[in-house]
């Protein structure tokens, strides 16, 4: 499946990456929309909690992931 999204953002909720850019807390799509379905990918290619986390840190607007 593939989705997009107006970015990434830490969250208390959602457990993708979590302790990757936070010690307790994961990471989430803000406005997620679903785009197509990858028919050519199977489960085990599917984006990683370390991929996850690339992805926000690469992004150009970060939320603070300052400790609470």
């Amino acid at each position: 499946m593939g989705i997009r999204g107006a970015d990434f953002t830490v969250s208390p909720v959602h457990q993708a990456a979590v302790g990757l850019v936070h010690p307790s807390r994961g990471i989430s799509i803000r406005f997620p929309r679903y785009v197509r379905t990858v028919a050519d990918r199977k489960p085990d290619e599917c984006s990683t909690s370390e991929d996850i986390a690339a992805m926000f840190c690469s992004q150009t607007r970060k939320m603070d992931v300052a400790e609470d």
